[in-house]
């Protein structure tokens, strides 16, 4: 794999990191003291979130693109716009998809909102990890990130339980 590739795939990782702990953010508010109450309505706050936070990224990049390069004309590729929306989106399609599930094989909105934040603390922490391990960590320290990322998401789920 190309250095561009790889620095590219590491970009995309902390982008899943940062839609993962957003996304828990906005999902574990909304519900907190109930101003969310149904699961279609927090299918719909948690999509609205990530492609919020993907169309900001994807403006400042393209402000950004536009500072570095000063050209009228715009050449970022649709293969990196593509990569980094997908990256953002990843967390929130996963957190509806758990939403779904839990919500038709329990019936519990508590418990899909439980499920939710439980997978987003996997996303982050999955993605903290392999971050960690790309960066040239050894496999206990990297291991050692993605731990530390999961138990901080299991104390924010157990406080918010």
């Amino acid at each position: 794999m190309s250095t561009e590739a790889r620095d590219g795939f590491g970009h995309s990782l902390t982008l899943v990191i940062y839609s993962s702990l957003t996304v828990f953010a906005v999902v574990a508010a909304s519900t907190w003291k109930g101003a969310v109450k149904e699961s279609g309505e927090l299918i719909l706050l948690t999509v609205a979130s990530a492609l919020s936070v993907a169309v900001a990224h994807g403006w400042a990049g393209l402000i950004e693109h536009r500072a570095d390069h000063s050209q009228s004309r715009l050449s970022l590729s649709v293969c990196e716009v593509s990569r980094h929306t997908f990256a953002l989106m990843l967390p929130a399609a996963l957190a509806c998809a758990a939403i779904l599930l839990s919500t038709l094989f329990d019936g519990s909105f508590e418990a899909a909102v439980r499920a939710s934040l439980l997978l987003l603390t996997a996303c982050f922490s999955i993605a903290s990890g392999s971050l960690a391990r790309r960066g040239g960590m050894s496999w206990p320290r990297s291991a050692g990130w993605a731990v530390a990322g999961m138990l901080v998401g299991v104390v924010l789920v157990l406080l918010k339980a």
